[in-house]
């Protein structure tokens, strides 16, 4: 159980680290 809670967590991380980097990468 907290093995995939962590793994969930690792992924939202992830996700919300490339959506960061995208947005600031477009122009506003």
């Amino acid at each position: 159980l907290l093995f995939w809670f962590t793994f969930v967590i690792g992924i939202l991380f992830i996700f919300i680290k490339l959506y960061n980097s995208i947005m600031a990468s477009l122009p506003v």
